[in-house]
């Protein structure tokens, strides 16, 4: 499975959402529909990069997010879960 990650500030236009993002966000797409997230952001005093799937429009709940110590162990992490989730037969929340 391959999954995309399309930075926020270049996905919201295509939603008609707000453009004031973070260069360090992202949004996951599966094909053409966006899956969850994942974003830096500064836990306890130091960056880490948190990850979330879309279950719901609402905050994702463990262990559907994570944090991680970089990019590529969210992307990995995230991976990970969304594998876990689709081969159970779970979809996730999804919006375009």
């Amino acid at each position: 499975m391959k999954l995309i990650l399309r930075s926020m500030n270049k996905h919201t236009p295509l939603m008609r959402w707000s453009t004031t993002w973070g260069n360090d966000d992202f949004v996951i797409l599966d094909q053409d529909r966006s899956v969850g997230r994942i974003y830096k952001d500064v836990i306890h005093g130091e960056p880490k990069w948190s990850w979330s799937i879309n279950t719901s429009p609402y905050p994702t709940p463990p262990p559907h997010n994570g944090v991680e110590n970089s990019l590529e162990e969210a992307k990995v992490a995230f991976k990970t879960r969304y594998e876990e989730m689709k081969a159970a037969g779970v979809r996730p929340f999804t919006s375009r």
